[in-house]
């Protein structure tokens, strides 16, 4: 076996990795990485898909030049999508779901359905960010635009389409829009009919494993490469992600670490009871077919966003800068619910926890490392929430918790997890979701027997940390003055 190339694409950044099978383990080759970033568009945010587009041709050029490889497979985040008109042309760039034109979209889908049956159709947690929010929205906003769409792809559907020219909707993909129905397997269409969507907008839905197509001939000559396989995937980042997570037993948790952050476990079929729903979590599909019952939570954008204003001010600190600051700064009695809509849009986000904090009477973190430690001290205590929320949903309580993703390689925040939730933290694979996506496209090329084989591979390939949890009264304490301070449902402004 040449390899397999896999674009992992996510919310920050792209990159693309080439993975061959060497005595048994798995070899990775990073062949390119580029920031991914929304473009202001009119006072729209948006992605700018022309440049995806051209790191991804320019990727699979230098991989050729590298060492050859056999297939591809695009994996994104999800929710965000593109429309085509009758002619195939992409109508406009995507829109980022994080622009703010769906902002009480929720209030108007409620006089069209009660939340709690949109739930059971599709057992997805509601948020304005959901493709149903943001469709509604354009639908109503943008009629135009809205009438010359004839397909809705999601976003790696829609690279896949500008490579290979197939039209079609991969599973894992089609489970975070809020309009697939987990139990019937397929598009909701009582549903989309209901929202007053065309149902002829949603492609056929396809399984991870399955061969979209090959690269279109111009491709091939433009790039002079040859014409490679193109393949489905767990083309959500978060199953791709899950893949390398090794469920030993059903008393796993799995933490996929990176601008967001999902927790959650593996289930036989979706849970969607109103229990479910109060606690509000998602019923993903992931890439055998299981359920993955999560919590969204926002992740490392906090971090991330905190970098870039201290890149503002001239301080240019690595990530793993930022975790050792963390470790060294005092811990501040500062709380705050990380996913205050006031802290998910671009900005300023150390003023804003100041702000925060002087307004709720709290102890201010003065410098960097409070400030980030701060920020990974309450991250820690909302996947404390988030667990609880699992618990009480499925009826058990858990031993483990697997963290992958960018986010295991901060020490500092697997250790404060392991803290808050008072269980043994294993993080490991980093790059989760790229290995994720190669390993299934070896599965689809028949290189691996199975996904248990593909995940003792791994398991033999990359090293793991573990971290038990210690000061254990401190974090309890702690968890009480967050959940006291997170009821009085403060604002910070803007």
């Amino acid at each position: 076996m040449k390899g397999v190339l896999a674009f992992d694409l996510g919310a920050s950044s792209g990159r693309a990795v080439l993975t061959t099978l060497e005595n048994q383990k798995m070899v990775i080759k990073e062949v390119n990485r580029f920031s991914n970033y929304a473009i202001d568009s009119n006072g729209s945010l948006r992605w700018d898909f022309e440049f995806i587009m051209d790191e991804i041709y320019k990727s699979i050029k230098k991989a050729e030049q590298l060492g050859d490889f056999d297939s591809l497979a695009i994996d994104t985040w999800g929710v965000d999508f593109g429309l085509l008109d009758k002619n195939g042309e992409l109508i406009e760039n995507p829109y980022h779901y994080r622009d703010k034109r769906t902002n009480g979209s929720f209030s108007k889908i409620k006089e069209i359905i009660d939340p709690l049956s949109l739930y059971q159709k599709t057992g997805i947690q509601n948020m304005e960010i959901n493709t149903l929010f943001q469709l509604y929205t354009l639908k109503n906003q943008k009629p135009k635009i809205y009438d010359r769409a004839e397909h809705l792809l999601m976003m790696p559907d829609l690279i896949n389409y500008y490579l290979t020219g197939s039209i079609k909707t991969e599973r894992t993909i089609a489970s975070t829009t809020q309009l697939y129905n987990p139990t019937k397997q397929n598009w909701d269409y009582g549903l989309i009919e209901k929202l007053g969507f065309k149902t002829s907008m949603f492609p056929e839905i396809i399984d991870p494993g399955n061969v979209v197509g090959r690269l279109k001939d111009s491709i091939v000559e433009k790039l002079g490469v040859s014409n490679k396989k193109v393949i489905a995937i767990g083309s959500h980042d978060t199953a791709s992600a899950i893949v390398c997570t090794p469920f030993n037993n059903k008393e796993t948790l799995f933490l996929s670490s990176g601008t967001w952050s999902l927790i959650g476990t593996q289930l036989n079929e979706p849970n969607i009871s109103e229990n479910t729903y109060y606690n509000n979590l998602s019923n993903e599909t992931g890439v055998d077919n299981k359920i993955t019952l999560l919590k969204n939570i926002t992740g490392l954008w906090l971090i991330q966003e905190a970098k870039k204003q201290f890149e503002r001010e001239g301080k240019n600190y690595t990530f793993d800068d930022i975790s050792q600051m963390a470790k060294n700064a005092k811990s501040v009695e500062c709380y705050f619910d990380t996913d205050l809509a006031e802290l998910t849009v671009p900005g300023d986000i150390p003023k804003r926890i100041r702000l925060l904090a002087k307004k709720t009477n709290q102890d201010i973190p003065l410098s960097d490392g409070e400030i980030v430690r701060v920020i990974y001290e309450n991250l820690a205590l909302k996947y404390r929430t988030a667990y609880e929320e699992l618990c009480d949903s499925v009826g058990k309580y858990f031993k483990d918790i697997y963290i992958v993703g960018g986010g295991a390689n901060a020490d500092f925040l697997s250790q404060c997890t392991a803290n808050s939730l008072n269980l043994n933290v294993i993080s490991g694979f980093t790059e989760a979701t790229a290995l994720g996506n190669s390993l299934v496209q070896m599965l689809a090329m028949n290189v691996i027997e199975s996904l248990d084989n593909g995940k003792a591979i791994l398991a033999n390939s990359f090293e793991t940390k573990t971290f038990s949890p210690e000061d254990n009264e401190n974090w309890e304490t702690k968890y009480y003055n967050y959940k006291q301070t997170l009821s009085g449902g403060v604002k910070i402004g803007k």
